[in-house]
């Protein structure tokens, strides 16, 4: 009979053991590794949500602000019996579209001030532009943080004469002005 030497089997098992709980040990790491990641992205994902809706919303306050403005010196203008009013959309194009520019140095001041406790590099990009029928405000807002970008786009509608002529409870003819209002806000990605 032939005697095996069994030493040589066991090292082989102890080394296939071995090298099983390390694969083992590598594959659990790189998933907690990678959920720490996704984790991270995620909450660099709202960061930068955050800083596209507020800045979305600081520039709709502004807008309001601004068109409210053009609206009372219009109205102001229509009631001067010495004066002969513009039409609205003159009006509004050398009074409140002119401005816009203006406006995004503004509200880049505003936010930059208001998230400088922010510990990553972070930011946001406003660009408002009219359509070419100079009825619609395009508002594109890109909020990021880290490496997480968000990206909104509104479009507002400008104000609009609804009634020259209309008669009051009074007896007394107005004027019925629609206010600037947000007809869309939707989030996506950026148009090349």
């Amino acid at each position: 009979m032939t005697k095996y030497n069994s030493k040589g089997y066991i090292s082989i098992i102890c080394l296939l053991i071995g090298s099983s709980v390390i694969a083992l040990s590598l594959s659990i790491m790189s998933l907690h590794v990678n959920d720490y990641y996704l984790q991270q992205s995620s909450f660099h994902r709202v960061k930068a949500q955050y800083l596209a809706e507020s800045a979305f919303i600081l520039t709709m306050h502004n807008l309001f602000l601004w068109s409210e403005d053009a609206i009372n010196t219009y109205i102001d203008m229509a009631n001067d019996k010495n004066k002969t009013a513009p039409l609205l959309e003159v009006h509004l194009e050398k009074h409140f579209i002119q401005k816009l520019s203006s406006m995004e140095n503004e509200i880049s001041k505003q936010m930059k001030e208001a998230f400088s406790e922010y510990e990553h590099e972070h930011g946001f990009d406003v660009s408002i532009s009219v359509s070419t029928d100079r009825k619609t405000l395009i508002i594109n807002v890109h909020g990021y943080y880290e490496n997480a970008r968000v990206f909104l786009e509104g479009r507002a509608k400008m104000p609009l004469i609804v009634n020259e002529h209309h008669k009051s409870e009074e007896g007394l003819d107005v004027m019925i002005i629609q206010a600037l209002y947000l007809e869309s806000l939707v989030q996506g990605y950026p148009k090349i």
